[in-house]
């Protein structure tokens, strides 16, 4: 878990030694001393690689979306490990996830917020990259426990990491910080980040504690590291239902996966398992709900049609004791949010665009072009419906470099089209 090697520069060993009695008081923690003696259960394994999962990923989006400059040098000098976490999880998912252990979870989500916060103090997001890329080195010392506790290489990653190479990494990032030219105020910082960091990684592995009893629960977080602690349904037979209606949207639709690949379809299961359980809620509040769901994903890139149809897969979905009052809701849903785009932008009319689109690309396979017109006008109507930004939130990907200029210009008729013609009636009105 500890950092002692590295750069010997102001900024580095100020870092190390304000954070060293804390990593020394980690290693001393029945995680560490069980996963030493390789007697760790591998639930609690498992529970450690979800809870850094849930942290690292607050990490890296923050550093990936700062602008600040000290933080995005010392990102460019760092090593992304997010991915080694999800694979390790994704290896052990293959079992059937592991439900959730609340305690270590829910240290993990608050120190995920923390991170958040910094984006206020960027430079104390230094400190936490800091803590998060120097635990590479304690993860080497600890590999082979590590492998003990995962039966095998396979589910090891994180802690193996860049191998003999760990080392070299660590000083080239040290050397880094070294060159960020901060001033004293902007130095206390950043050490003040490092230990908000290192305080959070105790509080979470002494809830990792081998003898603590744990009640375990099915989170949002045990299908989807980033996606906070809101309820999904613990009745097994509807999570598999619920999941199996999100695969089944992903499969419909490419352009999930193409625009934000395993990203997408991680927050594909978090969300169809919410939606899931809104079905308990009372009529009027479960629909709101949707409404205010479909306006965060439309202004996301993901239009409303794209939740009509998951939630008319989630009708079909449901196993049959389930199916009166909680498909009558995903139904009536559905069919609201269908109304809705129908009433910015008729069937008719829609097919004609459509039809314009698809013939002018000459870019992509039939099945490409259509499914693009059908989402950009989708888009289209939640704009108008009330829901700003979600044409451009779905052109932006449309125009990107991936597809030719035709099929650019093609992109950006199709978004003139139907607004200069409601434009223009209203103002004949």
């Amino acid at each position: 878990m500890n950092e002692t090697a590295g750069g010997t520069g102001r900024l580095p060993e100020r870092l190390r030694q304000a954070v060293l009695p804390v990593h020394q008081r980690i290693e001393a923690l029945p995680f560490f001393t069980s996963l030493s003696r390789r007697a760790l259960p591998v639930e609690r394994y498992v529970d450690q690689l979800r809870a850094m999962a849930i942290v690292y990923a607050a990490v890296e989006r923050a550093l990936e979306t700062s602008e600040d400059r000290s933080a995005r040098t010392a990102w460019s000098a760092a090593t992304p490990r997010l991915g080694l976490l999800l694979a390790d999880l994704a290896f052990f998912d293959t079992r059937g996830p592991l439900p959730d252990a609340p305690g270590s979870t829910g240290a993990a989500l608050a120190a995920a917020k923390a991170v958040l916060l910094c984006a206020l103090q960027p430079h104390r997001l230094v400190g936490h990259l800091y803590v998060f890329q120097g635990m590479a080195l304690g993860n080497a010392t600890h590999l082979e426990d590590a492998r003990a506790a995962a039966g095998g290489v396979a589910g090891a990653a994180w802690y193996e990491g860049l191998g003999a190479g760990t080392g070299v990494q660590w000083s080239a990032f040290c050397r880094c910080l070294e060159t960020l030219g901060l001033g004293p105020e902007e130095e206390r910082e950043v050490v003040d980040g490092a230990l908000e960091a290192v305080n959070a990684q105790e509080a979470i592995h002494a809830l990792l504690d081998p003898a603590l009893p744990v009640s375990r629960r099915v989170l949002a977080t045990t299908l989807n590291v980033e996606a906070g602690s809101h309820a999904v349904p613990e009745d097994p037979d509807l999570l598999v239902a619920a999941l199996r209606a999100g695969a089944r949207c992903l499969a419909e639709f490419p352009y999930f996966n193409d625009r934000w690949g395993e990203r997408g379809e991680r927050y594909t299961r978090s969300d169809v398992a919410w939606l899931m359980e809104l079905a308990r809620l009372e009529r009027a509040e479960a629909l709101g709900q949707v409404r205010w769901l479909a306006g965060v994903l439309a202004r996301r890139g993901m239009p409303s049609l794209l939740l009509e149809r998951q939630l008319e897969l989630l009708a079909e979905e449901l196993p049959a004791g389930e199916v009166s009052a909680a498909s009558e809701f995903f139904v009536t849903a559905a069919e609201h949010l269908r109304e809705t785009r129908r009433g910015a932008l008729p069937d008719d009319r829609a097919a004609r665009l459509a039809s314009t689109f698809e013939s002018a690309t000459g870019f992509g396979s039939a099945a490409t072009r259509r499914e693009a017109a059908r989402l950009l006008l989708a888009a289209l109507a939640d704009e108008t419906s009330g829901f700003p930004g979600a044409a451009e939130a779905v052109a932006t990907w449309y125009r990107g470099p991936r597809f030719p200029d035709e099929w650019r210009k093609a992109v950006g008729d199709l978004l003139r089209s139907p607004f200069s013609g409601s434009r223009a009636g209203r103002s004949e009105g």
